[in-house]
């Protein structure tokens, strides 16, 4: 079987893209929608590098909720220059231009003998030819989701070639019958491919990442790690796991989490101070912490912690605030310290008997 040019049409495409009503977030189109609203997202064009280049079918990988209805338009022209009503206009500044309402952007498809399919991820474009292949998405309705990449097949099917000529004309009712059956290999022949980037940190989706802690026996739900935290996070996982229940794996999951160590007493190591003065310690592991974080960090920490600290230990964590400085008329107050002593300077020229104190 001959071997097909795939285009895939991600984050960059999409920040790339004349967007109206879309937002950009975790590299992924995120969508919200309500009151009968309508969002529109105005891809740049695909240069298929050859003049009445044959199109096969898009793939939209995404998910919507709600009441919402999407609707892709598609069209191929050999030069990004037409003529309407005996203006010419360039293709491309025309989609970008926000000013111009998406009802004459939409009736430019139809002038054009472009393709608009309502409800589908799935669209065939046997019927477009031409170098240079325009992709619109717009959704209406109320409810929210997100559209994570957009796929465009230039040959579309992997099955006619298997058939004698006179089986293989272009976009009859044979050819979009087997679309269906090659669309499901070539789905399922590409998962095949990239299933390691399913496994690998550094290219999983943040959802696949979610997934990957919960077989590692990590609980990470609850949004409160950023993305690239959580990322480290996981590549470090045989680590966490091999010390987990240790001082270093404590100390290495407040280092992921804040970027900066801690100190990190146990109660063994303060048990002669604490007998000398009588006194009782009560937890087993006490924290200290120079970072001031918000209360959503200090509880997603302290989430994480209980899940890497020693069985039946109790733990406690202090955020250190920042200290105050005393001058001779000032009383020891908590977290408070001293200044520092200079004893002097000289200035250039001076002897020791002039020297000048700070």
């Amino acid at each position: 079987m001959a071997e097909q040019r795939i285009y895939t049409m991600k984050d960059r495409k999409f920040r790339c893209a004349c967007l109206k009503g879309f937002s950009i977030k975790n590299n992924v189109l995120q969508i919200s929608l309500s009151n009968s609203e309508k969002a529109s997202c105005y891809l740049a064009a695909l240069d298929g590098a050859e003049e009445n280049q044959s199109w096969g079918r898009i793939h939209i990988h995404g998910e919507l909720t709600g009441h919402l209805s999407l609707q892709v338009h598609a069209m191929a022209l050999n030069e990004k220059n037409m003529t309407i009503q005996g203006t010419k206009i360039n293709v491309e500044d025309f989609f970008r231009d926000n000013t111009i309402a998406d009802r004459k952007k939409e009736e430019l498809f139809e002038l054009s003998g472009g393709i608009a399919a309502k409800q589908q991820k799935d669209c065939l474009l046997y019927s477009l030819k031409g170098r240079y292949l325009w992709i619109a998405l717009t959704v209406e309705g109320e409810g929210s989701g997100q559209i994570e990449s957009v796929k465009v097949y230039q040959k579309g099917d992997d099955f006619m070639q298997v058939f004698p000529q006179i089986y293989q004309e272009r976009n009859s009712f044979f050819h979009r019958y087997l679309s269906v059956f090659s669309a499901v290999y070539q789905d399922f022949d590409w998962e095949l491919e990239h299933v390691c980037e399913l496994f690998d940190p550094d290219t999983a989706s943040y959802r696949q990442l979610l997934e990957l802690a919960g077989w590692l026996g990590f609980d990470v739900r609850g949004d409160f790690l950023e993305e690239s935290v959580l990322r480290k996070f996981i590549g470090q996982a045989y680590l966490l796991n091999k010390y987990k229940g240790t001082k270093v794996a404590l100390q290495r999951v407040i280092e992921l989490v804040l970027g900066e160590p801690a100190i990190i007493r146990e109660k063994c190591m303060e048990a002669h101070i604490q007998k000398e003065k009588g006194q009782t310690q009560k937890e087993d592991i006490i924290i200290l912490i120079k970072t001031e974080v918000d209360q959503k960090k200090k509880t997603g920490l302290l989430f994480l912690l209980e899940q890497f600290k020693p069985m039946k230990c109790s733990m406690r964590i202090i955020f250190l605030k920042k200290g105050g400085r005393m001058d001779t008329h000032t009383y020891m107050d908590v977290n408070a310290m001293t200044e520092d002593y200079t004893f002097g300077y000289l200035d250039n020229g001076q002897t020791e008997q002039n020297i000048k104190m700070k």
